[in-house]
């Protein structure tokens, strides 16, 4: 695999450090939290201090993808406030830039993160797929859809998703995904594409890792086989992909065991540990 196997990291308990660019700093704080590397592709999570500033235009000659947590983030007349996703498709012009509050983002690059000072956006970008600023906290959750191996009459009860992205031709995909209280799914699964998660609010448990909080990091080959998964609480995922997704299931017989236990673990759960670190997104 391209990218190494993350599962998991914490983002909030990592150290920051200057994002540069041309040996220059850009006055962002941010960690890496995976890498490829054969394409540069970088995913990271990062810091923006009050009355920052870019004061140049140009375009990175990579995709970006941006979901503000909090904080505000100024790109030319577009704000992109709390809670709220953009996608710039590889040399999309984005004009001078300013966070008058400061920010906490994550910032997904499908390439080498190059920014190019420039007036317009490069030949050959593909405009029409921009998405300037999506209230992805605010819009309705949806019932997910069918896919190959998992038809949506057979998705787990209790599951819902917000379509972010897709793309046109590869079905790349970037969506929140709604688990409710108390909800479980018994099956083991894999996928034939990697998936990069982050836990925005709420708890989980994935198999035998244990229970994780609001904040927690993963990107997986989707040959790595995981689950069963449950939630005591209700959680919410933001979740990417290159391709459309597809599922493989198998059954282990001690599924059902984990998943009683957990649900009947009381003394784990309360409000404060299981509120998630950038507010409420479970509704």
């Amino acid at each position: 695999m391209a990218r190494d196997h993350v599962e998991y990291l914490k983002c909030q308990e990592l150290t920051l450090a200057p994002l540069m660019d041309n040996g220059i700093s850009t006055g962002m704080l941010v960690c890496e939290l995976s890498r490829d590397h054969i394409t540069s592709a970088v995913s990271y999570y990062g810091k923006i201090a009050p009355q920052w500033i870019r004061r140049e235009s140009g375009y990175f000659k990579s995709a970006c993808e941006i979901l503000v947590l909090n904080g505000d983030l100024q790109l030319g007349n577009t704000v992109i406030s709390e809670g709220h996703y953009s996608y710039l498709p590889a040399g999309a012009l984005q004009g001078p830039a300013i966070s008058e509050n400061g920010c906490e983002l994550f910032l997904f690059f499908e390439g080498l993160p190059k920014f190019i000072e420039s007036t317009q956006s490069c030949v050959g970008c593909l405009e029409d797929l921009r998405i300037s600023a999506l209230d992805a906290r605010g819009m309705p959750w949806g019932p997910p859809p069918g896919h190959e191996g998992r038809p949506a009459e057979e998705a787990p009860v209790g599951l819902k998703v917000k379509f972010l992205r897709e793309d046109p031709k590869t079905h790349a995909y970037t969506i929140l995904c709604w688990q409710g209280p108390d909800w479980s799914d018994p099956d083991i699964e894999r996928h034939s594409i990697w998936e990069e998660l982050i836990l925005l609010d709420g708890d989980f448990l994935m198999g035998r890792m244990g229970k994780i909080t609001g904040g927690t990091y993963i990107f997986r080959d989707g040959a790595i086989a995981h689950g069963p998964q449950v939630s005591k609480k209700g959680s919410v995922w933001f979740a990417r992909g290159p391709a459309a997704i597809d599922f493989d299931y198998q059954r282990v017989s001690w599924a059902n065991e984990l998943i009683d236990k957990y649900l009947s673990a009381d003394h784990l759960f309360d409000d404060t540990s299981d509120r998630g670190p950038w507010g409420r997104w479970r509704g």
